[in-house]
């Protein structure tokens, strides 16, 4: 499943249901909207739930995603790695500013607590001119019955 794609940003998700540090970005709720390179969280669950997010930098490439519509793990060890868990309760939502700030090919991986429902999936950032990214953000949602979902949406769409 591709949600939000476009030719250089592309997030292929997979959601698992399996057994199973917060870093340095401005949290924000209420009415700010995302802007590329943030990370929204959205709850709509009728419970308040830990999200964990870790988004590992496997190349400088941009277009270094994988081609297959599989979430597969990268074999090798990440350049860089981004990791944070954000609490956020029932009917609300979270934005972690600059949570991916360099441009790059990144995979993403998704936990709410106790690890039983996941999502991973791709993303390629490009550079925005001027410096820092372009164009997408991340989208963490969370419904009813804890079904999670992760995609890769077009800032101010």
């Amino acid at each position: 499943m591709v949600d939000g794609s476009s030719r250089r940003g592309v997030l292929r998700t997979v959601g698992v249901v399996c057994g199973g540090g917060v870093v340095a970005g401005c949290v924000t709720s209420g009415d700010d909207g995302p802007v590329a390179g943030d990370l929204l969280i959205r709850n709509t669950d009728s419970e308040a739930h830990t999200v964990a997010v870790t988004a590992e930098k496997t190349s400088t490439d941009d277009d270094a995603v994988p081609p297959e519509r599989t979430a597969a793990a990268p074999a090798a060890t990440p350049l860089r790695e981004r990791s944070g868990e954000y609490r956020v309760t029932s009917d609300d939502r979270t934005v972690v500013s600059e949570f991916l700030r360099e441009p790059g090919a990144f995979f993403v991986r998704v936990r709410i607590e106790g690890g039983d429902h996941t999502a991973r999936g791709w993303i390629g950032l490009y550079e925005a001119s001027g410096g820092g990214v372009a164009e997408e953000y991340l989208d963490v949602s969370i419904s009813e019955g804890d079904r999670l979902r992760l995609s890769a949406q077009v800032a101010g769409a």
